[in-house]
C-alpha cells in the first residue's frame, strides 16, 4: 500500500495519510517537520514491510528513508520493531 507520511521533530511522531491528502495540510499546528515523503507498508509473511522514499514537494522537505522506516514501525507496528 502506497502512502505519504510526515515524522514530527518532537518524539519522531509519525503520521501516514493518504496519497490525496497534501503533505502541507497535515503538517498544520503539528510542529516542526523532520522529514517527509511516501512509504510502502506490506505485510509478508508474518513480517511488516516498511519502505520510505522521496520528498514533500509542498513543504521542500526530503525524507530519511532509513530513520523514517524505523519511526513508522516502532510507532505502529511495535511487534515487529528492528
Amino acid at each position: 500500500m502506497l502512502l505519504k507520511y510526515i515524522i514530527i521533530e518532537k518524539n519522531d511522531i509519525p503520521i501516514i495519510f493518504p496519497l490525496e491528502i497534501f503533505h502541507s495540510d497535515v503538517s498544520v499546528n503539528v510542529g516542526t517537520v523532520k522529514s517527509a515523503g511516501f512509504c510502502i507498508l506490506n505485510l509478508k509473511c508474518n513480517e511488516i514491510y516498511v519502505k520510505c522514499f522521496g520528498e514533500s514537494t509542498s513543504l521542500k522537505i526530503k525524507s530519511n528513508a532509513d530513520f523514517d522506516e524505523k519511526a513508522i514501525k516502532r510507532s505502529f507496528f511495535p511487534k515487529y520493531e528492528l
